[in-house]
This record gives structure tokens, sequence and C-alpha cells, in this order.
């Protein structure tokens, strides 16, 4: 092994009783190979029933075996859709697969999608069965070619369209959309409202289930950076002084445009 293992990529609750009170015993944890196979691990997917306190793998399809996983999703039915690529970080180079997975349900692995061009670097998924649509984002291809910006399912992954490459940007010149598509979210409001990550910034459509698509660039000049503070989820807990507060009220009370920011 060369380089510094990446570890844990993924940590998923798998319960259907938000809000109820009760603990999630049920988790799913993704690993990075590198680390897999620096601590002797057999899987890089694993599951404990128990809250945490013991894991077992869980195995994967033998063709991904060893690869990345940068995205899961658990949709309502207990359904996974699980992106598995053979390279890690952003740009990765293909190729790289999206599977279904059933999870606490049958433990059966169904490939949806697979990409030889690039990996694939967002995944999001709205509804369920065979009327989920599914957007996923393909990274590192670096170039306006049909199939290596963003896929679009709406039969749970049964057949595919291109959404983005060769359809009208408008924001900026040139391609700057493609490449580093890393995060793709659908709006949970509004599924023909979907944005995504790029190298530089975010870009939206607002009609996805157009023919041709149109793209907005949302938001230029994003820079990378790293979470300076992350507000408590329940009541204010300290006094209406503290900095903890201060940001509290902040987080609450601004007007919040990048719903999927989280």
């Amino acid at each position: 092994m060369t380089g510094t293992p990446i570890g844990v990529e993924q940590v998923i609750f798998d319960t259907s009783s938000v809000g109820s009170g009760q603990p999630t015993w049920i988790i799913w944890a993704s690993i990075a190979p590198d680390y897999a196979n620096a601590a002797g691990l057999t899987s890089t997917l694993y599951k404990s029933f128990n809250g945490g306190a013991t894991w077992a793998p869980v195995p994967v399809p033998a063709g991904v075996s060893g690869y990345y996983i940068p995205h899961i999703v658990r949709t309502a039915d207990g359904m996974f859709y699980v992106v598995f690529n053979q390279n890690a970080g952003q740009g990765a180079a293909g190729p790289g697969y999206l599977y279904r997975f059933g999870a606490s349900d049958n433990n059966t692995w169904t490939l949806l999608s697979s990409s030889t061009a690039g990996g694939y670097g967002g995944l999001s998924v709205s509804g369920v069965g065979s009327s989920a649509r599914i957007a996923l984002g393909v990274t590192g291809t670096w170039g306006d070619n049909p199939g290596q910006v963003t896929q679009l399912s709406d039969d749970g992954g049964i057949t595919w369209r291109e959404i983005e490459a060769n359809m009208t940007h408008t924001g900026t010149t040139g391609n700057s959309y493609s490449g580093w598509n890393e995060d793709t979210v659908i709006d949970p409001a509004n599924r023909d409202h979907i944005m995504h990550i790029y190298g530089g910034g975010i870009w939206e459509t607002t009609n996805a289930s157009s023919a041709t698509p149109t793209w907005n660039l949302k938001l230029n000049n994003l820079p990378g950076r790293s979470s300076t503070a992350l507000p408590p989820p329940t009541a204010r807990p300290e006094p209406a002084s503290s900095p903890w507060a201060r940001r509290w009220t902040a987080a609450h009370t601004r007007p919040r445009s990048m719903w999927w920011v989280r």
C-alpha cells in the first residue's frame, strides 16, 4: 500500500422509523479498499445489527470487489443504490458501476448502469421501485459527450438518457460543466429541479423532464473547503450570547437557497 488510506467512506443508518425516538440498530458502512487491505478486512461493505457493537462483512458483486464506494442512497422502500468506482477521488477515471442492493430485504445486487468513459461522481434518487427517478453524474470525462455528464432514468434504472451534454448552458462560456461532477441532487420538492457540483460551482436545471433540458450556472467560483461550524439540530442549548447560539440563530433564520447542502 502506498499513500494514506481513505478509511470509512459512508455510514448509512437503515431505519424506516425516522422521528420515532427509537435507536437505529442496523448500520451499514462502506470501507475504502486501501484501508480494507491494510486492516485485513474481507469486504468493502459491512453491516451491524446492534448499533455498531459488532460488524459483519457483506459480499459485493465479484466484478466490483476492491472498488471504492463514494455514494450510497437509501430509498423509502429499503433499497440501496450503490456506486462503485475503480479509482478514488474527484475526477476519478472509469470504470464505474451503479447497483441496486436489496439490503435488509433480499440482499440481491442488480446492475443498473456502467461507465468506462469515467467514474460515477454524483447520485440522487427520487421515488421508489420502477418509477424511481435516478440522477447520476459522470466524472473524469472532461468532454461534452452524450452519456458522459449527467444521466437520468425515470424507470428505476432500466433505461437512461443524457440530460446535460450538448444541452444549452447559460452563465459561462465553453464546457465547464463536465469533469468533476461530484455531487448530483434531485430537489425533494420538485424532481424537475436537479443541481450538481462541478470544479468551480453549481449547475442547475429546472426542466429535467424536457427532451432538451436547459442549464444555468447557479453559483460560480465556489471554493472547496471544509465545515467551519455545525449548528446543533435541536433547540438552542447555550446562552444567547454564546458563539454557538449566534451561529444557530443565523442558520435557522437565513434563507436556505441551497437546499441540498447538508
